[in-house]
């Protein structure tokens, strides 16, 4: 059962294993891109003009690999 502090949060543990999961996926679709850019060259365009449409976002919900268009 999960037990939640009084402020509404995770504890602290399921934090850091959340970051970690973070690190772990962003480090994957990093891996991916290059792989992408070698089998498909074309995603790069497209992958320019999926960067400009996300600065209309703010800029905390950008950082989030779970955030991350592929």
């Amino acid at each position: 059962m999960l037990v939640l502090n009084r402020k509404g949060n995770t504890p602290q543990a399921q934090q850091v294993d959340l970051h970690e999961k973070q690190i772990v996926l962003l480090r994957q679709i990093q891996l991916w891109r290059e792989v992408q850019m070698i089998y498909m060259p074309c995603v790069a365009s497209l992958l320019m003009s999926a960067h400009s449409d996300m600065n209309d976002h703010p800029p905390n919900t950008l950082d989030l690999a779970e955030n991350i268009p592929l």
